[in-house]
């Protein structure tokens, strides 16, 4: 899902169910490269603490030290904060 940070919008962009089989990782690259080339600005990207998910944020570096990844600028990577409480 992609959403404004300044006007009230969102947009779904892709569906998958993730399997182990399934490149998470490199699966998110695409989409936020695509959205980059269609001129979209992605600041973040958020996403539960499914294994998957932690996995595929352990595969970009992220810690408690550095909350973000390098694309073409920082990408802050974050969970939502009703599954952290």
């Amino acid at each position: 899902m992609v959403h404004g940070l300044f006007a009230n919008w969102k947009q779904c962009v892709s569906f998958v169910l993730t399997l182990q089989a399934v490149n998470v990782k490199s699966y998110l690259l695409d989409i936020l490269l695509t959205l980059e080339r269609v001129g979209l600005s992605v600041k973040a990207v958020v996403s539960d603490q499914g294994p998957i998910f932690c996995k595929m944020f352990d595969g970009f570096g992220i810690s408690s030290a550095k909350p973000w990844f390098e694309l073409n600028g920082n990408l802050f990577a974050c969970f939502p904060i009703l599954h952290i409480c």
